[in-house]
């Protein structure tokens, strides 16, 4: 079984609000994590609320919220799928606006 610690939670949501960064109120993706244990891919839909943008010149505020779709987290080891203890309450925790 994989254990996802805070470092990788952590790691994820970095990634993942790096790709938020090109703007919309919808993300339709996947983030992708390898260490040389294992690697994994967090496939997820979800609905992005944003603030208004605070200069003119930008045009997408910063994400607020995000509403999970649906989210789909797989590790594999070695070739082969492994269990792991991944939980999107858990990564949220490591949102920059949590």
């Amino acid at each position: 079984m994989i254990f996802v610690t805070d470092e990788i939670y952590a790691e994820i949501a970095s990634r993942f609000f790096q790709r938020l960064e090109a703007g919309g109120n919808y993300f339709n993706g996947k983030i992708e994590y390898d260490t040389p244990e294992f690697y994994s891919t967090l496939t997820c839909s979800a609905i992005l609320y944003r603030s208004q943008p605070d200069r003119e010149e930008a045009v997408w505020g910063e994400v607020q919220q995000i509403v999970p779709v649906w989210w789909e987290f797989s590790a594999c080891a070695d070739g082969v799928a492994q269990e792991h203890d991944f939980s999107w309450s858990e990564l949220a925790t490591f949102f920059p606006y949590a």
